[in-house]
């Protein structure tokens, strides 16, 4: 890994520090488009007829966009280390939250287009283009409910209580805890719901015909709602990285731009 490291670290130097997120061989770029200097106009239907791009909405070309100039600069930098970029692998996704200045543009790898997606899986964190954390949601607890398969698989042969809890700990609440700290704060109370809904039915599954509720359920098996664990990460995350001077100045100049 320190050697793939060392040779493809700068793949993407062409991109400012602030809007490249770089994990291993996972890439991410960001732009903030600015609609008055960017070229926004319709696409011209009578030269082609799109299947990639809803006519209803505005049109920018991508050669208006820093983006495209990356990806070029990104391909020539592939190319030159005798590599190749998935093209199919490589998506793009749109945040637009205006109503009367939607758009649609294109984006392309050696003249193939890039495929627009709604959500996207980053490092185990599905985000979508709503920003919204209900398709995250879903998939943490559609994983979770398959952990507790084993749980149940385990509990038909009597074990400890004790043991059961350490399953459930291990198996299934570290899936609903899986980066909390990023989208704790953006949930809806239908999520928070169907996540605290995983863990009632996994205080069933242990405590059997000891279960009266999900509140002396918690109790019995001193537990805490996943909602009170996951403001408890979040403020322990904060607690750790005010200590780190790197990462607490990068945190102040997030919160500063977003001011």
């Amino acid at each position: 890994m320190l050697e793939y490291l060392s040779q493809s670290n700068d793949n993407a130097d062409c991109v400012d520090e602030e809007f490249r997120f770089k994990f291993v061989d996972d890439l991410s770029i960001l732009e903030v488009v600015n609609l008055l200097v960017v070229g926004f106009s319709t696409f011209d239907v009578k030269s082609q007829v799109p299947s990639d791009i809803n006519v209803e909405d505005g049109f920018v070309p991508g050669e208006n966009l820093k983006s495209q100039a990356w990806l070029n600069e990104i391909s020539d930098w592939t190319k030159n280390q005798k590599i190749k970029v998935n093209c199919e692998k490589s998506k793009y996704m749109l945040f637009n939250f205006t109503r009367n200045h939607q758009f649609s543009t294109r984006l392309n790898i050696d003249g193939n287009n890039l495929e627009r997606i709604k959500n996207t899986k980053l490092l185990g964190t599905v985000v979508s283009e709503d920003l919204s954390w209900t398709e995250n949601t879903k998939n943490l607890v559609k994983k979770a409910n398959t952990r507790l398969e084993l749980l149940r698989k385990v509990a038909s042969f009597n074990p400890p209580v004790q043991d059961l809890k350490d399953i459930y700990i291990l198996f299934v609440r570290s899936i609903l805890e899986q980066s909390a700290p990023v989208w704790h704060s953006g949930l809806t109370d239908e999520d928070t719901t169907n996540l605290e809904r995983v863990q009632k039915s996994a205080i069933k599954i242990i405590l059997r015909n000891s279960y009266k509720n999900y509140e002396h359920g918690l109790r019995i098996l001193g537990l805490e709602t996943l909602e009170l664990r996951r403001k408890q990460l979040c403020f322990n995350l904060e607690r750790n990285v005010s200590k780190i001077n790197l990462l607490a100045n990068i945190l102040l100049n997030r919160q500063k731009n977003t001011q």
